[in-house]
């Protein structure tokens, strides 16, 4: 068990192989996951943040397509074929199985990416803080909603690579280690953002885009598992790209309604 393996899985960072159950039994530690893609996406993306908050926002998009090798994306787009199919239990499980990709999920995942990159520029407009405060929150909340969603749902009827996680996220000791590592994982990069000024503005944005993450992500796992009658791997990834993307916006939302103030 490690955060390594857990990374291993979960990114493209060079960490060397992990092991598969070495990953699931880290799961609890999901939020530091987050923490780690969250930072270092919208780190990438603030570098452009006072130059143009533009190609910040697309830098940000980019960055986290490649830190994460497009793995929830993949569950996003299954998600949605199923969706978009108006089919449930097992005929919805053969639209999920499928490869194909139905111009539904092509649609919202350039819509989703889209929305996430312009919601990341509006946020660098505001300050490079902000955006990668933000979106550091807004990413050990999908994070969070991955493992709470594991630990509460009705596992899929097959073995997959899910099983394991469901498994580890069900075990002694696993919601006391996710709780121990949340709080101060989402309570770093706030305290951090203090010293460097307009901590109010801040504060609004991440704490905007932190509720309304977990706010999707309810939304998304009880919309995919009325369909499906259950949550995999693919459903995982689905209720992370749907917290993200929310989450980014409400950030945005805040922090524009607050400038108006």
């Amino acid at each position: 068990m490690g955060l390594r393996d857990l990374l291993a899985f979960l990114t493209t960072l060079p960490l060397g192989g992990g092991s598969l159950e070495g990953a699931a039994s880290s799961f609890p530690l999901a939020p530091v996951a987050g923490l780690i893609v969250g930072g270092i996406a919208a780190g990438l993306g603030a570098v452009l943040a006072p130059l143009t908050p533009a190609g910040a926002g697309l830098l940000y998009a980019a960055a986290y397509v490649l830190v994460t090798g497009a793995l929830h994306l993949d569950g996003y787009a299954d998600v949605e074929d199923v969706l978009a199919s108006g089919l449930r239990g097992s005929d919805a499980l053969r639209v999920l199985k499928d490869p194909r990709r139905g111009s539904h999920s092509i649609a919202m995942l350039a819509g989703g990416l889209l929305a996430s990159a312009g919601a990341a520029a509006a946020l660098a407009a505001r300050g490079a803080v902000i955006l990668v405060v933000s979106a550091i929150e807004v990413h050990v909340g999908a994070s969070e909603a991955m493992f709470a969603a594991a630990r509460s749902s009705r596992p899929p009827p097959y073995r997959g690579l899910s099983t394991l996680f469901h498994k580890a996220a069900k075990s002694p000791g696993a919601l006391r280690l996710n709780l121990a590592v949340l709080a101060p994982a989402a309570a770093a990069p706030l305290l951090a953002s203090y010293p460097l000024g307009g901590w109010v503005r801040v504060v609004i944005a991440a704490s905007a885009g932190l509720a309304a993450s977990l706010a999707a992500a309810l939304y998304a796992r009880r919309r995919a598992e009325g369909v499906l009658g259950f949550v995999n791997g693919d459903v995982l990834g689905y209720i992370y790209e749907v917290s993200r993307i929310a989450g980014l916006l409400a950030s945005a939302l805040a922090v524009a309604l607050y400038a108006l103030l």
